[in-house]
Order: structure tokens, then sequence, then C-alpha cells
């Protein structure tokens, strides 16, 4: 994209955000293997000082450029790259985790690693497709408004999806760790744990969403968002259902089968689908969000099946 800006083949206005993230990109990317290699070793703490690191660097440069009006798509970038580089050079200073690169072994660990990655990958670009489907689905049968108000519903569920993705990043690690060393009834304590969290957090907030309906979303976004109470529950619903399916998924790759996680997402990408096209025309916003529970139950029972 950078190389056709720059000979005038498509928007050329994106070329200073372009060179932007070109700087930003890398050191995004390696501040993320590092806080996952950190996970990986249970160095949770680790994780932990610097995500709080770059969040605080981010809005300590972003409100600097709001106040001075400043404040740019390709300054953004700037601003991502310049606190995820301090968080990079503050690891390797303080080297929490010893790394060690042996040349002859690296063609050897890539092809080991790919050989279970590539399923991760591409159980994770089938699991995404549905996020990124219903809401053009809702925008092409319905208008930018409804999209507006799945969007603004969806805000509220991610609260919880954000906790999801935290406890994951533990579990992940937890679970190998369990499998490897106590088998399978191990792994069977550590997901017995994490479902324990999963259903009193996250179907605690299911409640909250149900008991509260539309109070918080009027309160952060207006009035347009009154009556969206219903909405918001079944949102929070599929944060719960897909949570679950979560737990199935991390079994899968304790015992070294990511295959057939690939199997659960396409199942729950099809049903998915399938459901938003027949309820995207009567029910609108609900009917995208009823696919979405309906999707994660699928991955879910799916998961725990194959699983068991």
């Amino acid at each position: 994209l950078l190389g056709l800006n720059t000979i005038g083949i498509g928007p050329t206005e994106l070329t200073p955000s372009l060179w932007m993230l070109l700087f930003a990109s890398p050191v995004c990317l390696l501040h993320t293997f590092l806080r996952n290699f950190s996970f990986a070793a249970f160095q949770f703490r680790v994780a932990v000082v610097m995500d709080v690191v770059v969040a605080i660097l981010q809005m300590t440069i972003l409100v600097a450029l709001v106040q001075m009006e400043m404040l740019t798509v390709p300054l953004l970038f700037v601003a991502m790259g310049v606190s995820s580089l301090v968080a990079c050079i503050g690891w390797f200073i303080i080297r929490p985790e010893p790394l060690t690169y042996v040349r002859k072994l690296v063609l050897r660990h890539w092809q080991e690693n790919w050989s279970f990655g590539r399923w991760a990958l591409a159980s994770h670009i089938v699991g995404c497709a549905g996020n990124y489907v219903l809401p053009w689905m809702l925008a092409i049968v319905h208008d930018q408004a409804a999209t507006g108000t799945y969007a603004g519903c969806g805000k509220l569920s991610a609260l919880a999806a954000t906790f999801v993705a935290g406890v994951t990043h533990y579990l992940s690690p937890k679970a190998f760790a369990a499998f490897t060393e106590h088998g399978v009834a191990g792994l069977k304590r550590v997901l017995f744990i994490a479902g324990i969290v999963f259903v009193v957090t996250v179907g605690g907030f299911c409640v909250f969403v149900g008991l509260t309906g539309d109070v918080v979303l009027v309160a952060l976004f207006g009035d347009d968002f009154v009556g969206t109470g219903p909405v918001a529950l079944v949102l929070s619903l599929a944060v719960f259902v897909n949570s679950l399916a979560i737990l199935g998924g991390n079994g899968l790759w304790a015992i070294n089968r990511p295959e057939t996680n690939l199997i659960s997402d396409i199942a729950a990408l099809v049903l998915t689908l399938l459901t938003a096209a027949l309820l995207v025309q009567s029910r609108g916003v609900m009917g995208i969000a009823i696919a979405a529970v309906v999707g994660g139950a699928v991955g879910a029972v799916v998961r725990g099946a194959t699983l068991a």
C-alpha cells in the first residue's frame, strides 16, 4: 500500500499514516510477542506491567496532542509505536526470562511451531470472520443507524469480552502445563476452575445487564439507545457462551489437537451466518445478536463434545 501511494496510485493522503504505521507495526508486534512470551513463562506481573506502561504512555501522549490540537492519525500511530518501544526496551533491560537463539535449530523449531500454529491461525481467521460480516449484513439490509446501535451495545458486552481475553492469556499456558504434568485429571481441574470463574464473572455481568437494561447505554451514548437493553443482554450472553467455547478450545490445544478447533469454528461460523440471514430482515439488530449467541453456543457444544 505504501509503495502504491508513493507512486501516486491510491489516495495519497494516506501516505503519512502508512509511513508511521510502518514504524509502529514492528514494535507493536514485538510488544505483543514479549507479552505473550511472559504469559507462557508464567511471568504474569511482567505482562501486566508492560500493558500498564503502554496504556499510561499512550494516554499521556494522546492527551498532550489533544491539548495542543495536534492529534492526527499519523501521530496516533507514533504514540502507539513509542509506547510499545519503551515497554520492549524495559523488557530487554530487565530480562525477566532469558532468550537464547540457536541458528541451526531455527528451521526445525519453525516447522514444529508451524505444524501447530497454522491450525491456530486458521481458527483465528475463521473465528473472527463473523465479527466482521455481521455488521455489514446489518448495514446492507437496514441502515447505518442500526449498525451503530449494534456497535454501541457491543461496546458494553466488550467489557466482559476483555475480561475473558485476559483470563485466556493465563488459561492457555496453565492448561498446557497441567496436562503435561498431571495428565487428563490436571487438565480437567484447570478447565473446571476456569469454567467456574467464567460462570461467576461473565454470568454475573449478564445478570447485571439484564437488571439494568438500557441504563448504562443511555448514560454513555444518549437517548438514541433507549430500549436497547434486550440487545445488550443477548450480546452479553454471546460473550458468555463464547467463554465456554474458549474452555474447550484451550483443552484441545493442551492435548495437541488444534485442528479440531477449526472444525468447531467452521460449524459456528456457518450457523451464525445462516441464523443472521434468516433473522436480519425481520428482527434487525436483535436478529444479529441472536446469531452471535447461536454461533457461540454451537462452538461451545462442538468443542466440548470433541474434547470429551
